[in-house]
């Protein structure tokens, strides 16, 4: 199994467990960096929703980066065990809740009840569920949201004439897209 390693904040330079299946896609270091640069510190203010976590990698990221809280939601029984070793691994269960279930159900849900200062979502690739998850997060609009980011191949389009989302930015690295989207 190959690591991950947090590229900022009070862990940086931290070794945690990858994943343990070949389905999962952690978002590369120079991604995340890239990611972490174009939010700002601001988007570190409140608590963050991972979807589709995987390894956990954007929310443990944020969370070393100085985020009070973070959800992560996948159906991945082993992904939710890695992500749980992982958050054990720093000592910070208390800044987390892990979820083992449906991101494009689940994700809508906790959006509905929680505010998130940002939602970042890496559904998996070559099944259409990026733009499923952002239409399923723009009829949800919840109580508050500072961002949410995408990650999605190259050739999946998104969703257009979005009622709660605006576009802000897209940026490619290799075979796929962030784009960054924030509340009209």
């Amino acid at each position: 199994m190959p690591s991950i390693v947090l590229i900022g904040g009070d862990f940086r330079g931290r070794r945690l467990q990858g994943s343990p299946g070949s389905g999962t896609r952690p978002l590369i270091s120079r991604a995340r960096k890239s990611l972490f640069d174009i939010l700002g510190v601001e988007a570190l203010g409140g608590a963050w929703l991972d979807l589709f976590a995987g390894t956990g990698s954007v929310g443990l990221e944020a969370l070393s980066r100085g985020a009070p809280r973070c959800d992560f939601v996948d159906s991945d029984r082993r992904a939710v065990e890695v992500i749980q070793r992982n958050i054990e691994t720093l000592g910070i269960q208390d800044r987390t809740r892990v979820y083992v279930g449906d991101a494009l159900k689940m994700g809508p849900a906790l959006f509905e009840k929680t505010e998130y200062q940002v939602i970042f979502a890496g559904p998996p690739f070559g099944q259409a569920l990026a733009g499923q998850c952002l239409a399923r997060l723009d009829e949800a609009m919840g109580r508050s949201l500072h961002r949410l980011v995408l990650q999605y191949p190259i050739h999946e389009s998104m969703p257009q004439g979005l009622k709660s989302f605006e576009r802000l930015d897209e940026r490619k690295y290799g075979d796929f897209f962030l784009g960054f989207w924030t509340r009209r």
